[in-house]
């Protein structure tokens, strides 16, 4: 078991105990896990189930009855984009079409390394600053197609940073152990103290 594993454990022990075993509280339940972990881990599914004495196919029926719940890990940085009456008519669709364009995902997806996840909101209850967007529970109003470029732009500036910090840690550590065999090269080279070298 992984050190993260075994956090994850405790926590999720920790989240699920509050609560009492009576089913009632299953929605209770799975709220406080999604806002911990902002999805449902499977594990925790199968802690919720021993907890209150029900299947996980009952939890699964519940869950999934509530689009709120989610049962795949969001990305780094979640976009929400409203598309409810005002934002459609000022543009809210062509702002979608830019971000599954720039981003290569359709909405509830996330990017393949996982650092960004796109979606679309019923409504946001922000019609007065429509079209609008929610980039990691910040609300940007009055969107257009410029400003979520340069999101997005920020967003894959960012990203590409940490993908490149993340070769340097990566090379640095595979040189590590070449330096390390190197200097015990070096060392059986050379001569012990008080000897002389080709002495016969």
């Amino acid at each position: 078991m992984t050190n993260e594993t075994a956090d994850m454990d405790d926590r999720l022990r920790d989240i699920i105990e509050q609560h009492d075993s009576d089913v009632k509280n299953l929605i209770p339940i799975l709220q406080s896990v999604q806002e911990a972990y902002s999805y449902l881990p499977a594990a925790a599914i199968s802690a919720i189930s021993d907890r209150l004495h029900i299947s996980e196919d009952v939890i699964f029926g519940v869950a999934t009855f509530y689009t709120h719940f989610k049962f795949t890990k969001p990305g780094e940085h979640i976009i929400k984009i409203c598309l409810g009456t005002a934002c459609f008519v000022k543009g809210a669709e062509n702002l979608l079409e830019i971000l599954k364009d720039r981003l290569q995902i359709e909405p509830g997806q996330t990017t393949p390394d996982n650092s960004i996840s796109l979606e679309r909101v019923a409504c946001l209850g922000c019609c007065a600053l429509a079209p609008t967007i929610v980039l990691d529970n910040e609300v940007y109003g009055k969107m257009s197609s410029l400003k979520l470029s340069k999101i997005i732009d920020d967003l894959l500036e960012e990203k590409g940073k940490k993908k490149e910090e993340q070769r340097i840690e990566k090379n640095s550590d595979l040189e590590k152990p070449e330096e390390k065999t190197r200097g015990v090269e070096e060392s059986k080279g050379q001569v012990p103290s008080g000897t002389t070298e080709g002495k016969t």
